[in-house]
């Protein structure tokens, strides 16, 4: 009776420390992001923080060189230019308001810029004028340029990403994100 005792203790003590030590190595490598806005049709995705994104997939990034976030703020976006790729900026061929759906609620938004992304076969995307609060939103100075660092974005029209506050540099791309749901 005594060893069945001390053999099932045993068991129980030798399963919790395998179950603790693949936790923290699983909490070393991956983690979980939930998206807070409705830039991306995937609100949850896992991380893997040690494969680096490329042109395509979803990325985790921290907000530390973008304007109004910081360092401790993360943000889930799609990789559409990587270093060596090129965009080119013009001012909007037409300001007229559009009505754009935000978060549920319909807002006027004038196009003050056009980005071309010239390494993504030529996408372009408008940037409005002002935020979905009203704010003055920063944008790209026009012109044609091969950049350095990451060039992020949403699938919303009206999604705050690289089209505002440019590229991030490398050190700012935390993973890729897988979508879960």
């Amino acid at each position: 009776m005594k060893k069945t005792f001390w053999y099932r203790f045993t068991c129980v003590m030798l399963t919790g420390v395998f179950i603790s030590i693949s936790l923290s190595i699983f909490s070393k490598r991956f983690t979980i992001a939930i998206a807070q806005q409705e830039c991306l049709p995937y609100r949850v995705f896992i991380i893997d923080k040690w494969v680096r994104p490329v042109k395509g997939d979803f990325a985790l990034a921290s907000g530390e060189h973008v304007p109004g976030y910081g360092r401790k703020v993360k943000m889930v976006k799609i990789v559409a230019c990587e270093p060596g790729g090129k965009i080119e900026v013009k001012e909007a061929d037409n300001r007229t308001p559009r009505i754009i759906l935000v978060n549920g609620k319909e807002g006027m938004y004038t196009p003050k810029r056009e980005v071309k992304l010239l390494c993504n076969g030529g996408i372009v995307l408008t940037a409005f004028e002002r935020g979905s609060r009203g704010q003055l939103l920063p944008q790209l100075p026009v012109g044609q340029r091969i950049i350095d660092g990451y060039f992020l974005m949403g699938t919303h029209e009206a999604s705050y990403d690289s089209r505002y506050f440019g590229e991030i540099p490398g050190d700012d791309i935390l993973g890729r994100a897988y979508p879960l749901f």
